[in-house]
C-alpha cells in the first residue's frame, strides 16, 4: 500500500467534515529538465572531467555546436542568478546548454542552470519516463483515489492523467530516510515530488506510478 493511501485514511474523518480544497501547485517553471551524469575521461580539462546532460522525455538534445545527439558535453556548470553553488551529485536540473569560448581549445558548450537541482535517491540506473506529481486535493471515501495528478516534464501534454499513488519503495538503493523526506516535502512546502518509472494499472483497478528513481533538492539533508 502507498504512502498517499495511508495518509488519505488517517486523515479521512476529519476531511469527512470539510468541504474539498484544492492544495496548492508547484510555481512558475523556470526552464526544461536535464539529467546530469559526470564525464570520467581522461584528458585534458575541459575537453574532458565535465558533464553530460540530456533533455529527459526527449529521444535527442541539441548541442552547443548545433547538433543532435542522446546526450551533450558540457564543460561546466553556470549557477550565476541561483542559489546553488555548484553540480555536486545533481542529478537532474532545469536550464539550457550554452555556448562559452575557452582561450585555447575553441567553443565548447556550458549549462546555465535557471531553475532548481535535484539528487537521485537511486544508487542504479535510473529508467523509465520523468514525471512531476502534485496533489489535487481529492480525498475518496473508497479505493482507488486519484487524488495525484502526475505530467510527463519537458512535454506540452501529458498522457498519464491522475494517479492513485505513487510506489516508491521499489527505487534501489533509496534510504528509509529519502522516502520519508520525498513525502514531508511532498505534503509540505514543495507540494511536489519529481519521479522516474512507469504508471502501471492495480488491482483494485487504481493506477500507481511505479518508481525507479525519485529526486530530492540537492540542498535537501541526507
Amino acid at each position: 500500500m502507498s504512502q498517499v493511501t495511508c495518509f488519505t485514511r488517517a486523515v479521512l474523518a476529519l476531511l469527512l467534515l470539510l468541504p474539498t480544497a484544492s492544495l496548492a501547485k508547484p510555481g512558475k517553471k523556470t526552464g526544461p529538465y536535464f539529467s546530469v551524469r559526470r564525464d570520467y575521461r581522461r584528458c585534458i580539462s575541459p575537453l574532458c572531467g565535465g558533464y553530460w546532460v540530456s533533455q529527459v522525455n526527449k529521444e535527442a538534445t541539441v548541442c552547443a555546436d548545433g547538433a543532435k545527439a542522446p546526450e551533450c558535453y558540457v564543460a561546466e556548470f553556470d549557477w550565476r542568478g541561483t542559489d546553488q553553488t555548484g553540480a555536486g551529485d545533481a542529478a537532474l536540473v532545469q536550464g539550457r546548454i550554452a555556448k562559452k569560448q575557452y582561450e585555447v581549445h575553441g567553443m565548447l558548450g556550458v549549462f546555465k542552470v535557471t531553475g532548481g537541482a535535484w539528487r537521485g535517491a537511486a544508487t542504479s540506473g535510473t529508467a523509465g519516463t520523468y514525471y512531476e506529481a502534485t496533489d489535487d486535493g481529492i480525498r475518496c471515501v473508497i479505493a482507488p483515489c486519484f487524488s495525484m495528478d502526475v505530467e510527463e516534464l519537458n512535454t506540452a501534454v501529458t498522457t498519464a492523467g491522475p494517479v492513485s499513488g505513487v510506489d516508491l519503495n521499489s527505487v534501489e538503493g533509496a534510504t528509509e530516510r529519502d522516502r520519508e523526506l520525498a513525502w514531508d516535502l511532498f505534503q509540505g512546502r514543495d507540494g511536489h515530488m519529481l519521479v522516474a518509472g512507469a504508471v502501471k494499472k492495480g488491482l483494485d483497478n487504481g493506477k500507481t506510478l511505479a518508481a525507479t528513481d525519485f529526486f530530492l533538492p540537492t540542498a535537501a539533508p541526507k
